[in-house]
């Protein structure tokens, strides 16, 4: 599954993160890659609980 599916945002979302330096990423054969503990750690510093 890719990414963007996974996070529901878009590829350009994912972009803009990647060049903002949000998420860290290495491309291999023109493919980004993504380290998982990155991910994780954005999912948990954006989860807002509910009231």
């Amino acid at each position: 599954m890719a990414l963007s599916a996974k996070l529901s945002v878009s590829r350009r979302t994912l972009q803009k993160w990647r060049s903002d330096g949000i998420i860290g990423y290495i491309k291999l054969a023109g493919k980004c890659l993504y380290c998982e503990s990155e991910i994780e750690k954005l999912q948990k510093d954006s989860y807002h609980t509910s009231f």
